[in-house]
């Protein structure tokens, strides 16, 4: 990451930067108000959601520029100094908008996103759901801010054996069965090689005990049949020949 741009408003204070690829990110840092879990939450759903297919920002593990490190951004009370620490970043959008809401579902290819987000939101018991619609293309959906899962609550992040159980958005239009079974047939796939990737994709640095990757990797495994079993409810009921 070489430059700063600009910082949103938000709990865990994401910001914009330029990174020496030529691309732009947002990213967020192991020390916000929402806590290392939160990046972590980051990683984990976004390696969860490539392994089933679901549209998820490319993404990417950052580090600082050594002149950067110790910068201070933000006003007031929200000053910061930017860590030496990697940071993780999302690849940003130029035309977009954030919503909670699911739309556009017959939208370029968002029939075939849709299930395989439900799918996503499931498997890594999503809380604050979040979906960006990209206008350069077609409204396409991607998933967004991925903090407070893996029953994350604001004060009680990790608390896996209390799951958020947080209601799915409503859906109000009906996708192709085929779509939904091909979000099953993904979910029936997900197995602990997820450790390995989760193992390979945190920092060292963030201070994260192999214990803590163990129990998130088999958190989702432990979700896998009960989406499979929701996604077949889903097929009945919102899909179509």
């Amino acid at each position: 990451m070489v430059a700063v741009l600009d910082q949103a408003d938000t709990g865990s204070r994401p910001f914009r930067a330029a990174a020496s690829d030529g691309n732009v990110y947002w990213c967020k840092y192991p020390m916000s108000d929402h806590g290392r879990e939160a990046v972590v939450n980051e990683v984990l759903a976004s390696i969860v959601g490539e392994k089933i297919g679901a549209p998820v920002r490319p993404w990417t593990i950052l580090d600082l520029d050594r002149s950067l490190v110790g910068t201070i951004i933000g006003e007031s009370e929200r000053i910061f100094r930017l860590p030496a620490d990697p940071l993780f970043g999302s690849l940003a959008l130029q035309h977009c908008a954030v919503s909670k809401a699911v739309g556009e579902v017959d939208q370029d290819s968002n029939y075939s996103k849709f299930p395989k987000l439900f799918a996503l939101w499931m498997l890594c018991d999503a809380g604050d759901v979040q979906m960006l619609y990209d206008f350069d293309d077609e409204s396409a959906v991607c998933s967004i801010d991925h903090g407070l899962w893996f029953a994350s609550f604001m004060c009680l992040p990790w608390s896996l054996d209390l799951p958020a159980g947080e209601p799915l958005p409503m859906l109000r239009k009906r996708i192709p069965e085929v779509d939904w079974q091909k979000a099953i047939d993904a979910v029936a796939k997900v197995d602990m090689s997820l450790l390995d990737e989760f193992r390979t994709a945190v920092p060292p640095e963030w201070g994260i005990e192999d214990k803590q990757l163990q129990r998130l990797a088999q958190f989702v495994c432990d979700n896998r049949d009960r989406t499979i079993e929701k996604l077949m409810d889903y097929k009945q009921r919102y899909g179509m020949r």
